[in-house]
């Protein structure tokens, strides 16, 4: 059985983004049968069993680990041996925890890494993901040399909620989705909405 394991955080100062793509790919997996487990920080986890799409086992990392603490803590609980797939997203992880967490998993393991910037020094991946419309020039080239690059909006990751869609004629809808990202940080929602 093929595993993929997943380290994310979202709060709200962070945002959600993160732990909304990687739910994306995991809901994808999860349909074909692979194994999903997500390692994140406590108030991740409330995040995502306060939703009703969220697919995947949760492990949470305890808030007192150093970043190769962590990487360490990751590996005893099932070990490295087991997992087929790692799958990294978010800005706090550095290029000295991604050299380390690559070191740790075993040769047969591939490091998989969403990325939007490219800003944060050697990637240490197998694939890079980066779906925006610039993502070809960011020169991962000199970043993620031997890496698989799936850049591009080819490569955009939905999660069911917007790729499996009910069959209404337009006059029996009775929602609308405004979209406005993973946090409010201005404070708009309300009065969006008031102003709908």
């Amino acid at each position: 059985l093929m595993k993929v394991w997943f380290r994310v955080d979202a709060s709200s100062e962070m945002g959600i983004g993160h732990l909304m793509r990687c739910l994306a790919l995991a809901q994808l997996l999860d349909e074909v049968g692979i194994e999903v487990c997500f390692y994140v920080k406590d108030e991740t986890r409330a995040i995502a069993l306060s939703r009703h799409d969220w697919v995947g086992k949760i492990q949470v990392v305890p808030d007192s680990l150093t970043y190769a603490q962590e990487i360490d803590w990751i590996a005893s609980q099932c070990g490295f041996d087991e997992v087929s797939v790692f799958v990294l997203d978010g800005y706090q992880f550095s290029a000295e925890y991604r050299e380390i967490l690559k070191n740790a998993l075993s040769k047969k393991a591939r490091l998989v890494l969403f990325d939007d910037t490219n800003n944060s020094g050697q990637l240490f991946a197998d694939v890079v993901i980066n779906s925006a419309d610039n993502a070809d020039l960011l020169n991962y080239k000199q970043t993620a040399p031997d890496a698989l690059l799936c850049l591009g909006t080819d490569y955009r990751v939905l999660r069911r909620e917007f790729s499996i869609l009910p069959q209404h004629t337009f006059s029996r809808r009775n929602s609308l989705s405004i979209m406005m990202g993973g946090s409010d940080v201005n404070n708009l929602s309300i009065q969006i909405l008031k102003g709908l």
